[in-house]
């Protein structure tokens, strides 16, 4: 009452949700030229180059032989038809029929060679394309994946390539096919009569006035349908990968007003391009009705006058419409061209993306092959949005195999500070130190193969359990991974899985328990070995008893490497050699547990919050 501003849901869902509003707030206009967007989509069509030239010729000899049959129509007409309905003799029929059927066969296999090149081209494309933009997104910064529209970057990779796709294969190609036919039919038809050729090119100058006329129009409508079926595949993927939360809320209707109003946003945005293309079409039609009834009546005038033959018009007639057939093409083209354009655009806009994390160049470029596991922050502020840092002048140095834990309120910043040593993120300011290397110069992969991290929520492949643990060392045998899942406390529940190790882990992980696959996660980072083990709140999905398992597990395998652990249950970092409490982004206090439950500060008033037997009522 009052809430909604007066609107309720349904004002609200008729609306959108709050990113849509944003979304459709943005320019429908293309940024980049078409120029600019051919020229890097050519770069993926260069390559083969070769299978280009026999698609060339096929299609120059296919439009050869298209060009050939009006020619002997008006030859069969002249010399056969006509004087065999005088004298009676139509044995000239049968080798014009023979020669008929003989370029009907070569035209199919000219066709269906050239089909099977024009496809190949095209899918040829799209997948080199597609292996450029998964590439790219596989060293885009951590900031774009959590600003980001999961749905919307796959819908760059699926929808807008596949669109591109269509149009590489058989759009362009067959425009350039038409090409010869336009040109080849032109010289024929001044051949034929050139009086004629003139009444007929009347209507041309209108016809391709029309596509200039709509250009703008049809650039900003397509632009909007790339747009809206994005915008469908990110409320799809997005209520797929949260049915759980879904369902538990009871939101199923909710969400299905959501998903309606970006369908319909779809639904409106191609039926625009259907009317814009439907008022293109009836255009050209209209015009090309027009100009072959001014060329029926002239021509018949003609034959009247003795200056042509029924042969020569009706040959005239099938060139013309060869001729205006890639004409009526140019519809379907420039629509296809526009949405291929478009989408174009916003592939290339990703593959733009600028990385905000990048590998330091080899020039000074560290490979750490050894670590002994000295970390320090070096005055370090870090903001994820411009002006509200997160981490404010951090200073701490760990020791080799010390072992510290990192506690605090929600939000303080402690995931942040393993953030930037793993370098998903730079700092805004100061410098983060492995054994006296600035990370910022070492490489990715000897920075993070010094590394096991276990985060709060870890993701499982769909794969066996097996190879989800041999993720991060594939060269590790059946027996190291054995070994370290008893370690940990997963070899049991493993073996009692319906294929044990071999157990497919389903998507999203549903198979199993969140516990489960935390222990798995446990598996996957231990097995490396790691010089640096972090822990990110990584026994917060664990019940107490699998949790002392791990721990105990955990005292021997952290006597010799250099731990962080994150923990809001503070009972897992008693034994910490120091605790680092973190507040609003500062260091609050340091110490173990003796001293900061001493001290009486926020620790001890943290500790003692969780830890508080309750009052017994009397």
């Amino acid at each position: 009452m009052g809430f909604h501003g007066g609107g309720g849901i349904g004002s609200e869902q008729r609306r959108g949700p709050p990113w849509m509003r944003r979304d459709e707030k943005k320019k429908s206009e293309r940024k980049v030229s078409d120029k600019n967007l051919l020229k890097r989509l050519i770069k993926y069509i260069v390559p083969f180059r070769q299978r280009m030239a026999i698609l060339a010729l096929l299609m120059l000899l296919g439009s050869i032989a298209g060009l050939l049959t009006p020619l002997l129509t008006q030859i069969v007409f002249d010399n056969i038809i006509v004087p065999g309905m005088v004298s009676g003799d139509k044995s000239g029929l049968t080798w014009w029929v023979m020669i008929m059927v003989a370029l009907a066969l070569g035209n199919w296999g000219l066709n269906y060679g050239r089909t099977y090149l024009i496809s190949w081209i095209g899918n040829s494309t799209i997948y080199r394309l597609r292996e450029d933009l998964f590439a790219k997104l596989q060293v885009l910064s951590l900031k774009y994946f959590a600003e980001g529209d999961t749905g919307r970057t796959m819908s760059r990779v699926t929808n807008d390539a596949e669109t591109l796709s269509r149009f590489l294969g058989f759009e362009i190609l067959d425009v350039i096919s038409e090409a010869v036919t336009i040109f080849g039919s032109l010289f024929l038809m001044f051949s034929l009569s050139f009086n004629l050729t003139l009444v007929s090119l009347l209507t041309i100058p209108i016809m391709l006035a029309v596509p200039l006329f709509m250009r703008s129009r049809m650039r900003s409508t397509f632009r909007q349908a790339r747009q809206s079926i994005a915008g469908v595949t990110s409320v799809l993927q997005e209520s797929v990968s949260g049915i759980r939360v879904v369902q538990a809320f009871s939101r199923e209707t909710q969400d299905a007003k959501t998903f309606d109003y970006v369908n319909m946003q779809n639904l409106k945005a191609n039926l625009r391009v259907a009317m814009i293309a439907a008022f293109f079409h009836m255009g050209i039609t209209i015009v090309r009705v027009a100009g072959t009834v001014i060329l029926l009546w002239y021509g018949v005038t003609q034959i009247v006058a003795g200056n042509i033959t029924l042969g020569v018009l009706i040959a005239f007639q099938l060139y013309m419409m060869r001729f205006m057939r890639p004409i009526m093409m140019l519809a379907n083209f420039y629509n296809s061209y526009q949405e291929a354009m478009a989408g174009a655009e916003r592939i290339f806009e990703l593959m733009d993306m600028k990385i905000d994390v990048e590998e330091p160049p080899k020039t000074r470029r560290i490979e750490l092959s050894q670590v002994n596991g000295e970390i320090k922050y070096d005055r370090i502020t870090f903001e994820y949005e411009p002006g509200v840092p997160v981490l404010k002048d951090i200073n701490l140095t760990i020791s080799p195999n010390e072992k510290v834990a990192f506690v605090g309120p929600t939000g303080a910043g402690k995931t942040t500070m393993i953030n930037l040593l793993c370098r998903f993120y730079d700092p805004t300011e100061g410098a983060v130190f492995i054994d006296g290397h600035n990370v910022h110069d070492v490489s990715f992969n000897s920075l993070r193969d010094h590394m096991g991290i276990v985060p709060q929520d870890s993701f499982l492949f769909q794969n066996t359990v097996r190879e989800n643990i041999r993720y991060g060392k594939p060269e590790a045998t059946d027996e190291e991974i054995a070994n370290v899942t008893k370690v940990v406390g997963a070899h049991d529940f493993i073996n009692r899985l319906p294929e044990g190790y071999d157990t497919m882990i389903r998507e999203g992980a549903t198979n199993i328990s969140i516990g489960q696959r935390q222990l798995i996660a446990f598996s996957r980072a231990l097995l490396k070995n790691p010089r640096i083990l972090i822990l990110d709140e990584a026994t917060s999905s664990v019940d107490p008893y699998t949790e002392l398992i791990i721990q105990e597990g955990l005292e021997k395998l952290l006597e010799n490497r250099t731990s962080i652990i994150i923990a809001h249950r503070l009972s897992t970092v008693r034994n910490a050699d120091r605790i680092v409490v973190i507040n609003q982004g500062e260091i609050a206090e340091m110490g173990n547990h003796q001293q900061l439950m001493k001290k009486g500060g926020l620790y001890s008033h943290l500790y003692n919050m969780q830890f508080r037997e309750p009052e017994i009522e009397s």
